[in-house]
């Protein structure tokens, strides 16, 4: 909050994994999300960021993130990660909080020389089915290229719309 009792729209939460302990890793989990709930309720415009390398963290996210009412459409949800783009591909595709909730993915490729930055976002419903798509890139040579033909967090469900 601000010196005038108005909430400033901000908050930082984070999850330390414990180690081999998935339960309390859990436990965690479940608080943050508690936390950030209470702040979107508060908020007429929020965006969540997760940043995690371990796909079961990830999964754990997306089952809390669920089960604790914290996304609405309205929020939006950036996912950071260096994982292979094909495990990307099969998280974003495998988590209903991913696939069909307002989401984009910065994958962080450190294979090349120089990292590489590819922006993804899941379209349940496409005239060729269901596919994760790339709508941006990030070099530190070429910086941020936009794909025109597609927008930054796509509308998912524009075929149900006449």
């Amino acid at each position: 909050m601000d010196d005038d009792g108005e909430w400033l729209g901000v908050g930082v939460f984070g999850v330390g994994v414990g180690g081999h302990d998935a339960n309390l890793t859990q436990q965690r989990l479940s608080l943050v999300v508690s936390q950030a709930r209470q702040l979107r309720q508060m908020s007429w415009c929020l965006t969540v960021v997760v940043v995690s390398d371990d796909p079961a963290f990830l999964a754990a996210f997306a089952h809390w993130s669920l089960k604790g009412r914290l996304l609405v459409w309205s929020t939006r949800l950036l996912v950071l990660t260096r994982l292979p783009r094909d495990d990307l591909g099969a998280l974003l595709t495998s988590h209903w909080t991913f696939s069909m909730m307002n989401t984009m993915a910065i994958n962080i490729d450190m294979s090349a020389r120089t990292p590489v930055c590819g922006i993804f976002a899941h379209l349940p419903y496409t005239p060729t089915g269901a596919r994760v798509v790339q709508v941006a890139s990030w070099t530190p040579i070429r910086g941020f290229i936009y794909f025109k033909y597609r927008s930054m967090f796509p509308d998912k469900f524009h075929k149900f719309v006449k």
